[in-house]
Parts: structure tokens; C-alpha cells; sequence
């Protein structure tokens, strides 16, 4: 049985893996920036450290309620089950391929209205990074709480589109490796920040 810090499941133990590289990224990226680095655009239509950290902030907290809607149908309907979990839906393998940290870097691509972040001008950047986060802890309770559970049966609607959806296994990996792709881009940002110091 899970305790409240691990997953029996290889498949989701890796994406807790993930997510617990992620959260050590994030803290590194923080230790030496400062307020204005992790504000400065690399390029005037790139995004800065911060709103990098805001889209990911964005994007797990329009996922949080939809996983938390479908582990509850999975456990109010019994669906036990464990990995593997199947191939999942069509544009699960086809977002998995896009992020995929095996593969390298792959082409950007514009996120959608919902998900972009506010004016640079309107982050408070502390409140960001606490809100990222807070988000990142709830998926990680989520993925722990998901355990046993037959998370390739458990289905959910994309928020960009209700007829866009994934399996739950597919949603925590996509979460896991997106934000570790928006990590990176924020590394670069901050690069480029101190680079223009120097």
C-alpha cells in the first residue's frame, strides 16, 4: 500500500522521480536569482523565468480539479488496476512524443490563450513561485493517491478542448515532463539574464 510519500506502481514511482527533479531544479534556479533576473526576457517574444514558472503554475492548476474529478470516479466505481496501463488516448501519445526528455528538445510551440501567463507587469514573483509550488505538492499527492488505481481506463478532458483526452497516466507524465521542458527554458532565460550583466 502507498504511504503518503510513495507509489507502489514503477510508472507513477517514475513520475514522482520526476517531479522531485523538477522541485530541485526550480530550488536551484532560485538560489542565485534575483528579482530582476527571473523578470529579464531573453528576446522581446520569449518568456522570462518568471512567466515560465507562472504558465506552469497556469497549466497544473487547470489540470488539479480535472485528475481530482477522475481518481474520484475511478475510486467511487472500484476500477482497480496497475501498469501497464495501455496506450492510452491518440493525443496522449502524441503530447508524450512532443515532450518526451528522451528525444531532445523538440520544436516550441505557442501555448494556448488559457494557459499563457498574465503581463509580465502583473507577476509578483513570490507569489508565483509559491503558487507553483502548491500546485506542484497537489499533483504529487495526486499521483501518490492514484496508486492502484487503473489510471489508463480513468479518462479526462484536456482544458483546452472537452473532446481532447487523456488517460490519467498520460496526464501526470505530460504534467511531469512539460514542466521539466518550461524548467529549462527558464534556466536559459537566466543565462541570458546573467550573460547581458556580465
Amino acid at each position: 500500500m502507498a504511504t503518503p510519500t510513495e507509489a507502489a506502481c514503477a510508472v507513477l514511482r517514475e513520475v514522482l522521480d520526476h517531479l522531485r527533479t523538477n522541485r530541485e531544479h526550480l530550488d536551484r534556479l532560485l538560489e542565485d536569482a534575483d528579482e530582476e533576473a527571473l523578470r529579464r526576457r531573453p528576446a522581446p517574444d520569449a518568456w522570462s523565468a518568471v512567466e515560465c514558472f507562472e504558465h506552469l503554475r497556469v497549466t497544473a492548476a487547470l489540470y488539479r480539479p480535472r485528475l481530482e474529478a477522475a481518481l474520484a470516479r475511478g475510486r467511487a466505481k472500484g476500477l482497480a488496476g496497475r501498469a501497464p496501463y495501455g496506450r492510452g488516448t491518440w493525443i496522449g501519445r502524441v503530447l508524450l512524443g512532443a515532450l518526451d526528455p528522451d528525444r531532445g528538445e523538440s520544436k516550441a510551440v505557442k501555448a494556448p490563450g488559457a494557459f499563457r501567463p498574465a503581463a509580465l507587469s502583473e507577476l509578483d514573483v513570490a507569489t508565483v513561485v509559491r503558487g507553483l509550488r502548491e500546485e506542484n505538492e497537489h499533483l504529487r499527492r495526486l499521483v501518490v493517491e492514484a496508486d492502484g488505481l487503473d489510471l489508463g481506463r480513468l479518462r479526462l478532458a484536456t482544458p483546452i478542448a472537452t473532446f481532447l483526452r487523456l488517460s490519467v497516466d498520460q496526464a501526470f507524465r505530460v504534467l511531469a515532463w512539460h514542466e521539466a521542458r518550461h524548467l529549462a527554458q527558464a534556466e536559459r532565460a537566466l543565462d541570458t539574464a546573467h550573460e547581458d550583466r556580465a
